[in-house]
């Protein structure tokens, strides 16, 4: 199934009580072992680029790793990631902030900017993790919007060092409703399996230095994973002819097919590019399923979870 349906969205959004919970949305995540302070204006150029996009009026809520619950957006939030990357700034353990457009504060929501990084000072028990940007929009903006979608990710990738990534459809869940959102999730990627689960605080220490969420519409691999797969003509040699390679200063992206397919394996729909993909980048997903903490599924949840990763494999076929 090609992303161009317009009751999809709706119908990929799951509710308690009327409150979204997990909602279907274009999202780009990318994941960095740099500290966020060495690339400031890469990470304000991205936050530059998505407010040219969405409104300030439309975030709403924000939180920081001091705080344990949301608050409103006001003009003063909108500077903290100018004030804390700016040259000369004092030195922080963390650089962290999530901004959604939810209307209520503990919502779901398809408008999201967040960035999370470790700086030198951050506590040792959590070093080795990686760093992450990331940020989501609207499903629907897949229709006609899909050029630009495409190359604002190009551009985050290329603006600094990652070690992998991905861009395409995908679920944001919500952390106040974390076991009824996997819940809910998890089935629909093993149906519809385009789309892949954001939850950056989990993948951030799967990732580490050298591991890939998943293969989305758009993979990213960073200059030592696309080393390791042989760089370009190495992996020319293993992907799909349909499966394009574009080379970035900073690492590879591998596009699956001229628009993200959402593949509804209930159809009996194979997402052929994306297991091309799959298959070149298999290492890398098998050493972040061995790190990454079981989602909470209940009954055989740990492998539920890496048959979640592994969905491109088509081992259930």
């Amino acid at each position: 199934m090609q992303a161009t349906s317009e009751g999809l969205g709706p119908q990929l959004t799951f509710t308690i009580r009327d409150t979204p919970v997990v909602m279907p949305c274009f999202g780009i995540a990318l994941y960095t072992g740099e500290m966020l302070s060495k690339h400031g204006d890469a990470v304000l150029k991205a936050f530059e680029r998505f407010g040219q996009w969405v409104p300030a009026s439309e975030l709403r809520w924000y939180i920081t790793e001091t705080m344990n619950k949301r608050k409103q957006v006001t003009a003063k939030t909108l500077n903290l990631l100018p004030t804390w990357l700016r040259p000369g700034a004092p030195r922080r353990e963390y650089i962290a902030l999530d901004l959604n457009g939810g209307k209520e504060w503990w919502e779901s929501s398809d408008i999201n900017f967040s960035v999370f990084g470790q700086e030198e000072d951050a506590p040792a028990l959590s070093l080795g993790d990686a760093n992450w940007v990331r940020m989501s929009f609207p499903l629907g903006w897949m229709l006609d919007r899909l050029p630009e979608l495409e190359a604002q990710a190009l551009e985050l990738f290329a603006s600094m060092p990652f070690v992998s990534g991905s861009a395409g459809p995908m679920f944001e869940l919500c952390p106040s409703y974390r076991m009824e959102s996997q819940r809910f999730a998890w089935p629909t990627v093993m149906r519809y399996r385009g789309f892949d689960i954001c939850d950056p605080e989990a993948d951030c220490g799967g990732v580490r230095s050298d591991g890939l969420r998943s293969v989305g519409w758009l993979t990213f691999l960073g200059t030592r994973l696309a080393d390791e797969f042989g760089g370009a003509a190495g992996l020319r040699l293993r992907l799909a002819k349909t499966v394009e390679i574009q080379e970035l200063a900073t690492g590879l992206c591998l596009k699956a097919g001229s628009r993200p397919a959402l593949g509804d394996w209930g159809t009996g729909e194979r997402l052929t590019d994306y297991e091309s993909v799959f298959r070149a980048c298999e290492p890398a997903i098998e050493r972040m399923a061995q790190r990454y903490s079981p989602m909470d599924l209940g009954q055989d949840e740990k492998e539920k979870t890496r048959r979640l990763m592994r969905r491109y494999a088509y081992e259930d076929a």
